[in-house]
């Protein structure tokens, strides 16, 4: 994502590489080292418009009942269809879109008590990723543009209630912008728009997961887009 400080969150970062590496390590997750990692901007947002390619990636579409989020018309969040047919990953998914959402309607707002973010963030996550809510409030900015997830993963413990998960981000298309503004800045961020994510989703209830924890490696070469 779009970033404006990348020391926000970095305790938090280092602290919970070590608990999502143990929890991807122990399911055989590929693709996942304990790599250096940096804080999150706006998981659950911006990224940029999808590679061309002769035929466009299918777009994942929030359900009918879906909450509803409080983002500004100009921001655009885009995430790559990519259904398991597993239900319990279908899960995770789904609640991972919300959990993003919320975060990105968190930096919209300037609010990291809205509804949705907390309630699709909790621990770890939550005290990281608030910071960085109030980082941008702090600047009175927000994002505007497109962010995109792609490559998302999910990988079940043997017990069934946490899932290691992972996402690329794109945020070439993404501005920070000053609230009230009708213009944005420069995104100068070249191969760091292209971000790995790594979280591990907890299980409260059937068939609903709430993020736990979650660090990030910008211009992780899985996720970069030329």
């Amino acid at each position: 994502m779009c970033r404006r400080s990348r020391s926000t969150t970095a305790r938090f970062a280092s602290r919970a590489a070590g608990a999502v590496a143990a929890l991807t390590a122990a399911a055989t997750l590929t693709g996942c080292g304990a790599s250096t990692s940096q804080p999150p901007a706006a998981l659950p947002g911006t990224t940029g418009a999808a590679p061309q390619t002769s035929s466009a990636p299918a777009v994942a579409v929030l359900p009918a009942d879906a909450p509803k989020f409080t983002i500004p018309s100009d921001m655009h969040i885009v995430i790559e269809a990519d259904s398991t047919g597993v239900a319990t990953k279908d899960a995770v998914l789904l609640d991972a879109d919300y959990q993003f959402y919320g975060f990105v309607e968190a930096i919209s707002t300037g609010n990291a008590k809205d509804t949705n973010f907390k309630q699709w963030t909790t621990g770890d996550a939550y005290a990281g990723l608030s910071q960085s809510v109030q980082t941008w409030k702090s600047r009175n900015e927000r994002l505007t543009g497109t962010d995109r997830l792609f490559k998302r993963t999910v990988t079940m413990s043997k017990d069934g209630s946490q899932a290691a998960y992972t996402a690329c981000e794109d945020s070439s298309q993404a501005f920070p912008m000053k609230i009230g503004s009708n213009s944005h800045d420069t995104n100068t961020a070249g191969r760091g728009n292209f971000t790995l994510w790594q979280g591990m989703f907890t299980k409260r209830a059937a068939n609903s997961w709430v993020l736990s924890l979650v660090f990030t490696k910008s211009g992780a070469s899985q996720c970069v887009v030329d």
